[in-house]
Formats: structure tokens, sequence, C-alpha cells
């Protein structure tokens, strides 16, 4: 009976290796969203990879000649041996800006080999300009992967150690990435998102209203001020604001305390009504049915007036 011929282990690591980089290379761009392009990319050859540690996050500037909706961002990373890597891509308008769009990237098991990965990040209108793409690696310790080589003209890498409090520039090293979308043919629909209005003062009232899908319009804009109508009055404290000078010859909150007195809602109190009441409150604080502190807040309202 011939013998059975022994497969050398190295052979089959090799294979397993080879399977998962040529398998799992091509998967990872799967879920780019149907109908999307690639606006905007950069790749090259692999010469420079920098972990995640602490508050460390990466950036790369890019630009967009034409208006277009947010899908998808493919960047290259590798992964330090038996860690799963999560991260954390945005794209903001200015590296110290708000998040105009987030995604997530996250692993069950650990990818050992270098690998484009695509990340569906949260839909949003952008107008052609220059934004930037936050890489943040939250956990697995993920390497980032730059080149050094056929550096990227339209953009810049940045990079922070101290979550963002400021940020380095690279001359001469770029991310690899792809920002994918779709056209949308120079039409962008207004989102404006406005917070509440403001007190009423001096008979005026403000709010603050931005577009969330920032088209760069304001046809649908709402208004961020109105009139209304001051409810209060001029007085104390201190005491001699109550007197005539100041009520009801002052009719605006910022005269009122330009004089350094205090604009009080509702109406001024009526100082004989208060004058009543205290002869009231000390009868009854006499007769025990009314307590000490009662009795000092009711002299308070009286002095004041």
């Amino acid at each position: 009976m011939a013998k059975k011929k022994k497969v050398n282990p190295i052979f089959i690591i090799l294979i397993v290796i080879a399977f998962f980089y040529f398998a799992g290379d091509k998967g990872y761009l799967g879920s780019v969203t149907p109908g999307a392009e690639s606006l905007v990319g950069y790749t090259g050859d692999s010469t420079g990879s920098w972990s995640f540690y602490n508050e460390s996050m990466y950036a790369q500037s890019f630009k967009i000649d034409e208006s277009v909706t947010l899908t998808d961002a493919s960047i290259k990373i590798s992964t330090l041996a038996g860690e799963p890597a999560d991260v954390q891509l945005a794209i903001r308008s200015s590296l110290e800006g708000n998040d105009l769009s987030v995604g997530y990237y996250s692993e069950t098991t650990p990818q050992y080999l270098l690998r484009v990965i695509d990340v569906p990040m949260s839909q949003i209108a952008l107008q052609p300009g220059t934004y930037y793409l936050i890489v943040m690696g939250t956990t697995g310790k993920p390497q980032m992967k730059f080149s050094l080589s056929n550096v990227y003209s339209n953009g810049m890498m940045h990079a922070t150690g101290n979550g963002g409090a400021s940020w380095v520039y690279y001359n001469n090293w770029d991310i690899y990435f792809e920002i994918w979308g779709i056209p949308s043919s120079g039409e962008c629909t207004e989102n404006w998102q406005c917070t509440a209005w403001s007190d009423c003062v001096d008979n005026a009232q403000t709010r603050a209203c931005t577009d969330s899908n920032n088209c760069g319009t304001t046809n649908n804009k709402p208004i961020e001020s109105q009139s209304c109508t001051s409810q209060g009055y001029c007085g104390g404290p201190p005491a001699e604001c109550n007197q005539g000078t100041f009520y009801p010859n002052i009719a605006t909150q910022s005269e009122c305390e330009s004089y350094g007195c205090t604009w009080n809602l509702g109406t001024p109190q009526d100082c004989a009504s208060l004058r009543t009441q205290l002869g009231l409150d000390i009868t009854a604080w006499i007769s025990g049915s009314l307590s000490r502190s009662a009795l000092g807040q009711s002299i308070q309202a009286w002095v004041d007036c």
C-alpha cells in the first residue's frame, strides 16, 4: 500500500493567508451604496503605517467639484494580530468643525492583513469645496496606512494626539482613501433646523437656524428674528430703582439695566397694598399664626417697594 504523502504545514498556512488576502480584500468593498461612484480618492504603494493610541486621530483633506450625496468612504488599514478593530469615520468642513456625516466599521474577528474597508456613511448633501475625512480607531489598535509616493495633489494629511485640540499636517503623506457618492446635478434640498426662540428682550426675539444638508443656499431659510411684546417693568433691587424716575418712564430692559436696575417680569407691585399686607402679617405674627420667616419676606417686599 502506498504511503500517504505528508503535507507541509507551512504550505497550508500560506494557502490560508492567500485566501484571506485576496478574498477578503475584494469583499470589503461590497457594501458601497448601489448607484454611488467614486467621487474622489487616492491609492498608491503602501509605505508606512501609524497606530492609534489614546486620543490620536488622522485626517485627509479632499476636494469635490460637484454637488453630491455622500454615501460611503473607503480606507486602507491593518490590525495588530489578535485584536479585532473598530474604526469610526467622519466628514467635516474643517478640522475643528462638527461632524457632517459619520460611519462605523467593526470586526468580530481580527483580520491580520492589509485591506481596504468600506464604511457606509450617514447620507448628506455636499456642495463643491474642501472637506476632511477624519479617522478614529476606537478599539483593537488598528493601524492606519499611508503613502509617501505619488502624493494626492488635492489634499493633505493631518494628525492629532490630543483628541483634536491641535493638528499637525504632513506634506508628503496621504491616507489611502476613496469617497463615494451620488451626483445630484446641482440640486440640493435645504433642511433647516432652528433653536428655540430667545426671551423677549427690547420687544425682539432671536434664534439660530442651520441647514443640516449644507446646501449653501438660503431659499427656504426660516426667519431668525421677530418682534414681540416685552412684559415687565424697571424697578428694584436696588430699592432706589423703585422711584418714579425708573417706572414707568423706562420701558426697555437694556436701558433699565444700564442704570444698574432690575428688569422685573410681570407688573409692578402696588406699594400701598404691600403696606396693608404687612400690617396684617405683623398682627398674625404677634398672634402666633405666622412664622418669623414669612413675616421677614413681607417686610422685605415692602422695603423693596
